[in-house]
């Protein structure tokens, strides 16, 4: 009697032992949950678990600001959510993270501009398996934004040493290709006169195509203060079709409504902005085409369109089209569309652009007039 009596009390100690074993579990993995809890709710950067079928399981909060996830996706394949942000190839990324046990790192863009650094790295079990992947976005906005003015404070730099070193030899250029052609007149005609006129064709051509990078630079770089004139945009237009740069394959046509055939406007920035729109459509059609330039009012804005009919822009090429420095020429810099954008921007407008590949590109220009304010004419 003694004997089960003293195992009924060890057995009760040990009950007790045990649940105070479980209650003190249940207090450390409560502790554990509402550190997680926190955690996720005070965490910055968008962070999302995915399943071995890249179906997502779990989400920070701040996802669903950043990519448009909500707890109706919960269980949907993440390849198939339409996501704030662009990432080509996903499933092949996340197919070589869990296969490969490795990480990636790329950086990526959402809809409104802002940047992100996107991880992803394998989701490890205490067993040691693979089961699934960990994606997180870290806003990077404020880094691109200081690297980008670094950057055009080196552009900066480099526009005025090229402005002095190189506009003044190339002025000498000029003037001598100029003389030379000039003296040439004075000669019979000739085959050799004839290869001569071609080849210092050849060196002025080159010549404005060195002298627009320069402009280029600098006029990307420089502070732009607009000045408001009388400006005669048909006879604007018809100039610009009617440059000697234009080959003769490339048909101009000039429509300018009669509300519209005289503005108010910065005379030298119209200018630049259509003459690297001309230039570019003219690069667009290097089998021909036509070039047309039409201006109207709409809705008290002077709308100017800059179409073609040559090979159009690729889809992928579209989202940096006005991006410094970026290109798909082989001869170029990536700044001529940069400073068109730069410049419209100064006068208070905006760019656009249509374009399907193979059918040409439509480029529209949508300017307000300038206010006048204390007798001078200013821009927005």
């Amino acid at each position: 009697m003694e004997t089960a009596k003293e195992e009924l009390q060890s057995s009760n100690e040990e009950l007790k032992t045990l649940n105070d074993e479980v209650k003190n579990r249940n207090q450390a993995l409560a502790q554990a949950n509402d550190d997680l809890s926190n955690l996720n709710r005070n965490v910055d950067p968008a962070i999302i678990i995915v399943d071995k079928s890249f179906k997502v399981r779990l989400f920070s909060p701040s996802t669903q600001k950043v990519l448009n996830l909500s707890p109706s996706t919960v269980g949907l394949p993440i390849t198939s959510i339409k996501l704030n942000v662009t990432v080509e190839d996903l499933e092949e990324l996340l197919s070589e993270v869990t296969s490969k046990l490795s990480g990636i790192t790329e950086e990526v863009k959402d809809n409104q501009g802002n940047y992100y650094e996107m991880r992803i790295r394998p989701y490890i079990t205490q067993e040691d398996r693979i089961d699934g992947a960990v994606l997180s976005f870290v806003d990077i906005s404020d880094r691109k934004k200081l690297e980008k003015s670094q950057r055009m404070a080196a552009i900066g730099e480099t526009a005025g040493m090229v402005g002095h070193d190189i506009r003044n030899p190339l002025q000498a250029i000029i003037s001598d290709v100029y003389l030379a052609k000039s003296d040439l007149e004075l000669f019979p005609e000739t085959e050799e006169k004839k290869n001569i006129i071609e080849s210092l064709d050849a060196i002025a051509k080159n010549t404005d195509y060195i002298n627009k990078i320069v402009a280029d630079l600098q006029d990307y770089a420089k502070i732009i203060n607009p000045i408001a004139e009388e400006i005669n945009l048909e006879a604007l237009c018809k100039q610009l079709l009617q440059a000697k740069d234009i080959p003769e394959n490339i048909k101009g046509l000039c429509y300018v409504e009669k509300y519209v055939k005289t503005i108010k406007g910065d005379v030298t920035l119209l200018n630049r902005i259509l003459g690297n729109l001309v230039s570019n459509a003219v690069q667009a059609m290097p089998n021909g085409g036509e070039l047309t330039m039409q201006a109207h009012q709409e809705g008290g804005n002077l709308v100017i369109t800059i179409q073609d009919t040559g090979v159009g822009i690729p889809d992928k090429v579209k989202p940096k089209l006005f991006t410094p420095l970026f290109t798909t020429k082989s001869k170029g810099q990536g700044l001529g569309l940069a400073v068109v954008k730069r410049m419209t921007e100064a006068l208070g407008g905006t760019i656009t652009f249509e374009s399907k590949e193979g059918n040409g590109t439509t480029f529209i220009l949508r300017l307000p007039p300038p206010k006048e304010l204390n007798g001078k004419w200013v821009y927005k």
